[in-house]
């Protein structure tokens, strides 16, 4: 069982990796706008602070399952909820836009139903 909950954690590191660069492809689109004058200069900035927001984030998340110790809990869905309320813990103190919860929650389904089918 510890062994499946390491691994749900590196799998889901790997998912928030994938994330980033998914936003990283968004920066390189926002500013290619911005240098064409496809986009102002104001919007340019606003979406830059949102992205980096969120990358920040993500790396805080990566950064916090590398604190968690599968050792203490009993089981894989705890493990889970804990990810699940600390993360909603950082969005309500204004650690990231509410609006990525949905990106990261559909993150932590998609890996649990990955680890129970192996």
């Amino acid at each position: 069982m510890k062994n499946l909950m390491r691994k749900y954690i590196r799998v889901l590191k790997i998912e928030l990796d994938d994330i980033e660069a998914d936003i990283e492809l968004l920066i390189d689109e926002i500013v290619e706008k911005g240098e064409k004058h496809q986009i102002t200069k104001y919007v340019l900035l606003e979406n830059l602070a949102v992205l980096k927001n969120e990358m920040s984030g993500i790396e805080y998340l990566k950064n916090m399952l590398d604190g968690m110790n599968p050792d203490d809990f009993s089981d894989i869905q705890e493990l889970a909820d804990e990810i699940d309320k600390r993360v909603r813990e950082y969005i309500e103190k204004g650690g990231l836009v509410k609006a990525v919860y949905s990106v990261i929650e559909r993150k932590l389904h998609k890996v649990m139903k990955y680890i129970k089918t192996e």
